[in-house]
């Protein structure tokens, strides 16, 4: 979506708060902030002349995300009660009764701020759910950019395809991968394609980091706080190999001791001692990631509503 809190029609806006039967005097209040107001921009040489805002919702502020998804949210509800999706089902044996019981889960769409997925059992219904998402992009004075769309489908056909706002939007090949809220997904149920991105990642900003003239001290802190933050941020859907995670390691550990002025002959365990560098290690920011990840959804409210429990 191009530029989404700007396409916010505040009207349109109102509408939903009541059809949400939010208070009307909580209605007014938010509506008339964003309604008959100016801005101006800060600037080296002062504040700009004030210049009319027509419509939409300001970013940055902490409401901003909230209107939005209330914005949003009739188009993701109306998918979701039309179309099933994705479905993802199994039988669970009843230890008391020794009887199968089925459960399932469907999974039409996947949404956060302004990107979206939708998921199709066929190329028919997929098109019917494009159609009712321009029909209400068009509605909503939202634009869509459809050169940013992807198509990720699993099919028998050679060359798959979909026409989306008047664009034609090829079928994904199965040695492409597309990104998802900065994560990366393959066709195939192989990971090679985001082992490969992922260790192109860090081996660029590792490059980046070695040419910078800084410290060691400053060197470990980036390593620590950005690149392996970015690298726990990309295994969220995947799971590295212990030589993968070893080999990255590496990387940056000849690095910090580069930086350092140490002998590569000097053991790693003095960078990541605690009490010395506290350099932290790929594997062990794996299983922290995976076990942090696995007891959020074990102790979620709605357990019994995940996709979890059915792959369980």
């Amino acid at each position: 979506m191009s530029k989404a809190y700007d396409s916010v029609h505040i009207p349109l806006l109102k509408k939903v708060l009541n059809w949400l039967k939010v208070l009307n005097t909580i209605t007014n209040l938010i509506t008339d902030i964003f309604s008959d107001r100016s801005n101006t921009v800060i600037t080296y040489l002062g504040l700009t002349e004030p210049y009319k805002v027509y419509d939409g919702i300001d970013q940055g502020e902490t409401i901003t995300p909230l209107l939005w998804w209330i914005y949003y949210d009739p188009l993701l509800c109306r998918i979701t009660k039309s179309y099933k999706g994705y479905t993802l089902q199994t039988n669970i044996l009843n230890q008391n009764t020794n009887i199968n019981t089925s459960v399932s889960a469907n999974f039409p769409t996947l949404a956060f701020i302004d990107d979206t997925i939708w998921l199709a059992e066929s190329k028919n219904q997929l098109e019917e759910i494009i159609t009712t998402a321009t029909s209400f992009f068009s509605l909503a004075n939202i634009t869509v950019n459809p050169t940013k769309s992807v198509l990720a489908a699993i099919t028998k056909s050679i060359d798959p395809q979909i026409i989306f706002n008047h664009t034609i939007i090829k079928g994904l090949h199965n040695n492409q991968a597309f990104r998802f809220l900065g994560c990366w997904f393959s066709l195939t149920k192989k990971h090679t394609l985001s082992y490969k991105i992922i260790l192109e990642e860090a081996n660029n900003a590792l490059n980046l980091l070695y040419k910078a003239k800084i410290t060691d001290k400053q060197a470990i802190y980036i390593i620590n706080s950005v690149i392996l933050a970015r690298i726990a941020y990309w295994i969220q859907n995947t799971f590295l190999s212990e030589s993968l995670c070893n080999k990255i390691t590496q990387w940056y550990t000849t690095l910090a001791k580069h930086k350092a002025g140490l002998a590569k002959s000097v053991p790693n365990s003095t960078i990541y001692h605690y009490n010395i560098y506290s350099l932290c290690i790929v594997q062990d920011i794996q299983i922290q990631q995976q076990v942090a990840i696995l007891t959020r959804y074990l102790n979620h409210p709605q357990f019994h509503l995940l996709a979890l429990k059915i792959r369980l």
